[in-house]
């Protein structure tokens, strides 16, 4: 019976390190067009808070576009791009 609980506890703590490492990594999406990212965008603008970064990398060459969110205020959103 013990064997069980100590297999079970080791699955457990597994589990929980793969899913810790797995949510730390952010989405990638490949094979978008530039029309396509404008709901990703939206997304981005009306969801995250100041200090999220959010970043479009060209596939066939070098080159990227980076946005971060500044500032926030009721209908005001401060953008950096870089």
């Amino acid at each position: 019976m013990l064997i069980w609980i100590t297999l079970a506890t080791a699955l457990l703590i597994l589990v929980v390190l793969a899913l810790r490492f797995l949510g730390d990594r952010p989405i990638s999406y490949r094979g978008l067009l530039l029309v396509d990212t404008k709901r990703f965008l939206e997304s981005f603008l009306l969801q995250m808070g100041v200090g999220s970064v959010f970043v479009l990398e060209r596939e066939p060459g070098p080159g990227f576009l980076q946005l971060a969110l500044t500032d926030r205020h009721s209908d005001v959103i401060g953008i950096h791009c870089g």
